[in-house]
Parts: C-alpha cells; structure tokens; sequence
C-alpha cells in the first residue's frame, strides 16, 4: 500500500522528532513512498483545524491518513469531524 503510485500518506503526529525517526524507518522499507509527516494533537481543537487546513492545502488528494494504531482512509470527505471522530475515540482508551 505504501508505494501505490500517486497516493499520498500523511503521518500525523504529536512529536515531529519520533515522526520522523518512523517516517525514515518506513522509507527504508519502501523506498519509493509519498510519506508525509506533520504535527497533530488531537487533544487541542486549534491543532486539529491547523492539521485540517495545511493537509488541504499541501496534499489532494488525500489517500490515507495514520495516527499511532489508527489509520482512516478517506475518500471526499476530509474535516474537522473525520479528525476528531477518528482519533478522539482512540484516545479515549
């Protein structure tokens, strides 16, 4: 899935530093991967707008979306809800 031609994956994660450590780990499992990575807490709702506007911005279309254990694969609909649906529920745990 990784290296699916023109498909965009989007890290999203707390710590920058540790997302890159696993960004550089997957690229080197699959070298040819369209991997990004950037900053989300899930826990504050400036962050997750800020998440939601710059991901529109730099990445259309976006293919898949993974958050530590959570991964939601989207489609069309991409906002403010499908972030906090998605990794809220998670975090509730």
């Amino acid at each position: 899935m990784a290296e699916k031609e023109g498909w965009n994956i989007i890290m999203a994660v707390f710590d920058l530093t540790l997302g890159k450590i696993a960004r550089t780990l997957l690229l080197s499992l699959h070298p040819y991967a369209s991997i990004h990575i950037e900053r989300l807490d899930v826990s504050d709702s400036k962050s997750i707008d800020q998440f939601v506007e710059i991901v529109k911005q730099k990445y259309q279309p976006i293919h898949v979306l993974v958050n530590g254990a959570v991964v939601a694969a989207t489609q069309e609909a991409f906002d403010s809800e499908v972030i906090r649906w998605t990794f809220q529920t998670v975090s509730k745990y």
